[in-house]
């Protein structure tokens, strides 16, 4: 990861991410979009998700997307 920084619209969407599996099983889409309206625009959001999954910064698993936190999808052990 290192040799590929994170853009700043990648940075907002993976702290998002890792901020809401912190709580949840994972974080959907629509999730994602909707909670960062404010800040980027659904086109970013879209763009940055799939610059992110290439990185193997995330990682998705049906739905659900996962920040990698020491090459592991992150979920929180006091999750729902």
């Amino acid at each position: 990861m290192a040799a590929n920084p994170m853009t700043p619209q990648e940075a907002v969407v993976w702290n998002f991410i890792i901020f809401w599996c912190h709580g949840s099983a994972g974080a959907r889409l629509a999730e994602i979009t909707e909670w960062l309206a404010d800040h980027l625009p659904e086109a970013d959001v879209y763009i940055a998700i799939a610059s992110l999954t290439s990185k193997n910064a995330v990682d998705r698993v049906g739905e659900l997307y996962f920040p990698i936190v020491n090459g592991k999808p992150y979920q929180s052990a006091d999750k729902d």
